[in-house]
């Protein structure tokens, strides 16, 4: 009887429910922080909590995606298009039939 582990994908390393639970809401904090910053303009310290987002997630996070595509928006904001264009590749490769990572 140990923690229950979390389903990845199958080339990952198995991590305990709980913990993938814990980087998903820490994850999702530092995705909302985000966003409220993009929306008040400041696009670099937005640009700073979206990378914390993909810092802690776990690799199969389910909105890892997301995280790469609003870095992506913050970084066009930025002018800073190599940036920009690793996360609409890296957001498109995570989740290649959600549409709106392709308009980035």
């Amino acid at each position: 009887p140990g923690a229950a582990l979390a389903r990845t994908h199958p080339n990952q390393p198995k991590m305990p429910a709980d913990e993938n639970d814990a980087r998903h809401t820490a994850a999702a904090s530092a995705k909302a922080r985000g966003s409220e910053l993009y929306a008040s303009g400041n696009f670099a310290q937005a640009a700073k909590s979206f990378s914390d987002a993909i810092g802690v997630a776990a690799p199969n996070d389910p909105d890892l995606h997301v995280y790469h595509s609003n870095r992506c928006a913050a970084r066009l904001q930025l002018s800073d298009y190599p940036g920009a264009t690793l996360d609409a590749e890296k957001c498109t490769q995570l989740a290649p039939a959600w549409a709106k990572g392709w308009s980035r």
